[in-house]
């Protein structure tokens, strides 16, 4: 089974900011996938929604201002609302014939 990995680079907090910094800084999540690839699993965390990097593996040295408990987060409205916008794409893009 293929491992796929999803990352959220628009995430944005309560007060409209990013959570990530983004740009360069994302090799830092893409050094944590490649050693999670290496069969490393103790760096990750299982949440209801697959796996995350667990608090310290992810290379954060020299960034400010991270929020990494609310990077983190699975907050189960969020994922409602992300599953009813794939649902309603399907529904509008994919013929029912098709389904």
């Amino acid at each position: 089974m293929p491992k796929i990995f999803h990352v959220n680079w628009f995430r944005r907090d309560k007060d409209g900011g990013f959570l990530w910094p983004g740009f360069g800084d994302n090799i830092r999540v893409v050094d944590w996938i490649i050693r999670r690839l290496g069969g490393d699993a103790s760096i990750a965390q299982e949440t209801p929604i697959g796996f995350v990097p667990k608090k310290g593996s992810l290379n954060l040295e020299g960034l400010k201002d991270i929020k990494y408990d609310e990077l983190m987060s699975v907050p189960k409205d969020y994922w409602q609302e992300d599953v009813q916008d794939v649902k309603n794409f399907f529904d509008q893009q994919v013929p029912f014939a098709a389904l």
